[in-house]
């Protein structure tokens, strides 16, 4: 009995926590999908746990799990998402994966650039000799808040440290470079996909693999549309014109990954799906054959520096 009796008293608490998070943070995400920053920053944070606090973080993370959603937040405001990441981290810390994953899914999916930042500094100031806490922060300020002096040295302080892949020092160099940047968005949401497991994530992620796609390709057809109507002079018939001036290998995405070989099927067909291009001689621009996959694409809200 003498043993029995803390582990019961641990079971009680356990249960206590769990009673206190699941209402409060149910009824949060219910009424407040977009809530004021002040408000959460100044948030009441700790409950009394009796020093469970790495228990009761780890409580609100299975909660935020099972109960995030996917909405944009509006413009301006954080998502609930980001008030429940905060609460976990002022309990825990260490909690890693509310940085690495929980960070992603604030600037990804629910599109909160100021509660994702605020997390990815946090976890910069958690590991600042960690090099993917400074990448992905540094991303995260370039794609998303267009903040590129910031970005550059985070990302460039990444590629000092230990174990950071080499082609770091070339991106940050290059990150001024829109060219760059989509690329490597690819690389950043394939590198997401593996951490979610439902359907409907997974999908959501194929999608932004695409619409990425469609826009570097994109891009890279209009540089070589205004090279040929320099040379030129004139407006070109159709791309294949284009295309014999100036051509230029297909670049399969999948080569910017440095676990190519363990992606599964759908990455696999969504890094390689063919994307055709046409030349608009009306508007003179440059659209995808497929208008209704053009709309889809575009349609993928995806911030682009200009």
């Amino acid at each position: 009995m003498r043993k029995i009796g803390p582990l019961l008293v641990v079971l009680a608490l356990l249960f206590l926590a769990k009673l206190w998070v699941e209402p409060h943070a149910l009824k949060v995400a219910a009424k407040r999908p977009s809530l004021d920053p002040v408000l959460v920053s100044v948030q009441k944070t700790k409950p009394t746990v009796l020093g469970f606090d790495q228990w009761v973080a780890g409580l609100i993370w299975v909660n935020l799990l099972q109960n995030a959603t996917t909405e944009p937040v509006a413009p301006g405001k954080v998502s609930w998402e980001y008030s429940q990441l905060l609460k976990l981290v002022r309990l825990d810390r260490k909690f890693e994966r509310a940085y690495s994953f929980g960070g992603s899914f604030l600037s990804v999916f629910r599109q909160d650039k100021l509660g994702a930042k605020d997390i990815l500094e946090r976890w910069v100031s958690v590991r600042p000799r960690y090099w993917r806490s400074h990448y992905t922060l540094g991303f995260h300020l370039y794609s998303e808040l267009n903040e590129t002096e910031a970005a550059a040295a985070h990302i460039l302080k990444a590629a000092e440290m230990e174990n950071a892949p080499a082609y770091l020092t070339s991106l940050g160099v290059r990150l001024l470079s829109e060219t760059g940047n989509l690329a490597h968005l690819i690389a950043q949401t394939v590198d997401l996909y593996s951490t979610v497991t439902t359907a409907d994530a997974k999908g959501r992620l194929l999608l932004r693999v695409l619409s990425l796609r469609y826009a570097l390709e994109k891009q890279d057809w209009e540089v070589r549309l205004k090279e040929f109507t320099k040379r030129r002079r004139r407006e070109p018939a159709s791309l294949s014109e284009v295309a014999a001036l100036l051509p230029r290998e297909r670049r399969n995405p999948a080569n910017l990954l440095e676990n190519q070989n363990e992606l599964d099927e759908p990455l696999v067909r969504a890094l390689a799906e063919p994307l055709e291009f046409r030349y608009d001689s009306l508007e003179k621009k440059i659209r995808l054959t497929d208008p209704q996959k053009e709309k889809l694409f575009n349609s993928v809200g995806i911030h682009r520096p200009t």
